[in-house]
């Protein structure tokens, strides 16, 4: 470079050097902002840790913390979730992307010319020659045409990369939260994430953005680099390309240094985000109780504490990005500018000149001319480098959302090995595992504990044995254990110890609760859930069959009611709560299982209406196992599994055939009596 700008350069420098009291107030000004911007910006880690914490104890997921930094923990994460984002080589994404990197390369070539256009109109000005100045201005006219069309198929092809990533990623979870009852355990066995709802919607689709955004925004700027310091290196020398080299990366290291771990940030922001989403899910799904609990204000207070720790977050965030914008304008921006007149001025003032004046005659128009060429390229060049340093801030982010990610991964996976992580109660209790034994014909439990997920004994052991044909009530008071005994059986709660025998065909058993599903679909579909109409045609069953069943419980009139099979309700509103439970029981003559398990299914119905149900399950080969405090039951089941609420049980065949009904009645009210009881210990407990 020419002595004529090393020595502006150094002159500008020394000003702050003169004297020693300035080189000690300016070292010291430097020194003490480094210091105080980096204590600003990035708390230590151990503050960090505490943060994160401290969000993590609020949300109570201690176990497996979102870790938001760009290490090669974060490396390993991406390719995992990058191999399920893009298939293959031969997958639609690579097309995409293929396509987008085409499309980066013609958009930087045309702006390369649009630079050479526009040096050719302002010389055109300044030489007052109209020829040359209309000549570049239909240029550009007809340049704006396809840029316009590649900038808006660029921004296209981003929505649909992050669409895609966002499909693959959306049925890869799907198949591991759906199957294997995974979307119960991971809310009911384990803790560690409390709101897989947030992850499943909102989290993929934010990282699928991230990361299609990413790839535009960090290859566009790499290939602008590219081509236009080529460019402008053969127009104003090598130097011209280094100087803003150089400064950027100064620039670059000074960010990295006091930049705060905004990955962190993220993931504790969206866990936060996610707590408090589901908060007022709570209060949706139980907007009853609340009502009746007069609880309006508890919650207020709730969803309000929950808001409060998100806004702060937030704006702890939203501040050290106005501290991290200071920076980035003061070195990206306005840093760029200095070292760009020093660019531009080197055709004139650098070692190059004399050739340069010799080969422009020193026509004014000429130099102008080259001098707003050059600016344009410098300006693209410089834009690009510093796109390309502040993409490390969007890669933070995207760390925040492959660390969420890859966090429901690893839950999901460990719960389909059996291994789950939640405060317990008695942790050696539940350190073995039982096991099953396939047959069809019989429910059988031998010495097994009926433990609730976090190790509390609800019975320290269980016995007893159903065949085919032998209907059983399992009846005792609230929290004694009788609807946990078939969440073990049926695999929803892990067997800790003992064997368990039972039909390998999960259809074998059904069971129908008190309050049923009934999602959004047709009236034929509340009936034959969860098959479709396909599965329902291969069993040999027809919509007038279905109607058979709807009227043999007396709810044909709804077919009617409600403009017939095919209508679309949302069946939920539409029922009362005794055409919701028949429903539930047409469900289960359809599906025709070996072994029912219902639940206080008949609580909203008539007895005659009981009388219909449970006689028409048995006469279609339907072994019942009723869970009930209703002794009005007991007519129509063979055994009796009768819980005393202390741990104890006792389980035997009831004789009623043998009795008349004067000592039937005597043994209803026996019940009542042992139940009336037991409820007033309790509150004696309890005052």
């Amino acid at each position: 470079m020419d002595t004529t700008i090393a020595n502006s350069a150094l002159e500008f420098i020394k000003m702050f050097f003169k004297t020693r009291t300035r080189s000690t107030v300016t070292c010291a000004v430097v020194v003490a902002a480094t210091f105080y911007f980096k204590n600003r910006m990035q708390k230590t880690d151990a503050h960090l840790a505490e943060l994160e914490k401290e969000a993590n104890m609020f949300i109570k997921a201690k176990d497996v913390k979102a870790k938001g930094h760009v290490d090669m923990k974060f490396w390993k994460r991406l390719k995992k979730l990058i191999k399920i984002a893009i298939p293959s080589l031969k997958s639609r994404e690579v097309g995409y992307i293929l396509f987008l990197s085409i499309m980066l390369v013609v958009r930087t070539i045309l702006s390369i010319q649009l630079a050479e256009v526009n040096g050719g109109v302002v010389y055109g000005i300044i030489k007052m020659d109209k020829k040359k100045f209309i000549s570049g201005l239909m240029t550009i006219l007809a340049y704006s045409i396809p840029s316009s069309i590649i900038n808006s198929l660029l921004e296209y092809l981003m929505v649909i990369i992050a669409l895609c990533f966002r499909e693959n990623l959306t049925r890869y979870y799907h198949d591991k939260y759906i199957n294997d009852k995974m979307f119960y355990q991971i809310c009911n066995l384990d803790d560690r994430i409390l709101n897989p709802d947030q992850r499943l919607t909102v989290d993929i689709q934010k990282w699928a953005i991230s990361l299609s955004n990413l790839y535009s925004n960090f290859s566009k700027p790499l290939l602008d680099i590219i081509l236009f310091s080529k460019k402008l290196g053969a127009l104003v020398g090598v130097e011209g390309v280094l100087l803003p080299f150089g400064w950027y990366a100064f620039s670059g290291i000074v960010l990295r240094y006091i930049s705060p771990a905004f990955g962190t940030l993220t993931a504790v922001r969206q866990k936060l985000e996610g707590e408090y989403r589901g908060q007022h899910f709570d209060i949706l799904s139980h907007s009853e109780e609340i009502a009746f609990y007069n609880g309006g204000p508890w919650e207020i207070r709730r969803i309000s504490t929950t808001f409060q720790k998100l806004y702060g977050h937030i704006v702890d965030i939203i501040k050290k990005q106005f501290w991290m914008g200071i920076f980035e304008s003061m070195l990206v921006k306005y840093g760029s500018y200095y070292g760009g007149y020093l660019v531009l001025g080197m055709p004139v003032f650098g070692r190059k000149s004399d050739a340069y004046m010799a080969d422009t005659k020193g026509d004014t128009s000429k130099i102008t001319g080259d001098y707003v060429r050059n600016t344009s390229l410098l300006i693209n060049l410089s834009k690009a480098i510093g796109k390309f340093i502040l993409s490390y801030k969007e890669l933070q982010d995207l760390a925040g959302y492959t660390s969420l990610m890859d966090e429901l991964d690893v839950v999901l996976e460990d719960l389909r090995q059996g291994k789950y992580q939640r405060t317990l109660i008695n942790p050696d209790l539940v350190k073995e595992r039982g096991r099953y034994i396939a047959d069809e014909a019989i429910l059988k439990m031998e010495k097994v504990p009926i433990l609730a997920p976090n190790g509390d004994i609800l019975i320290k052991e269980v016995n007893f044995e159903i065949r085919k044909g032998m209907h059983l009530m399992v009846d005792g008071p609230n929290g004694c254990g009788k609807s946990s005994v078939f969440r073990i059986m049926g695999e929803l709660w892990p067997l800790f110890a003992g064997v368990i025998t039972k039909p390998n065909n999960e259809a074998a058993i059904f069971y129908v609760p008190q309050i049923p599903y009934l999602p959004k679909g047709s009236l034929r579909d509340q009936i034959i859930y969860p098959d479709q109409k396909l599965q329902m045609i291969k069993k040999k069953m027809n919509d007038n069959k279905l109607r058979e069943l709807l009227k043999i419980l007396k709810l044909d009139y709804i077919v009617e009611r409600e403009g017939g099979l095919n209508t679309v309700r949302n069946w939920t509103d539409v029922l009362s709560g005794g055409e919701k439970q028949r429903m539930a029981i047409a469900r289960l003559y359809y599906h025709r299982p070996t072994f029912a398990i219902l639940d206080e299914c008949s609580s909203a119905v008539s007895v005659d209406a009981e009388d219909i149900i449970y006689n028409e399950a048995k006469r279609r080969g339907i072994t019942i196992i009723t869970v009930s405090h209703r002794p009005s039951l007991w007519k129509h089941h063979d055994y009796l599994l009768q819980f005393d609420g202390e741990g104890g049980y006792s389980f035997g065949k009831i004789e009623l055939s043998k009795k008349n009904n004067a000592e039937y009645d005597k043994m209803v009210e026996t019940h009542r009596g042992f139940m009336t009881g037991n409820q007033n210990a309790k509150a004696d407990e309890e005052d």
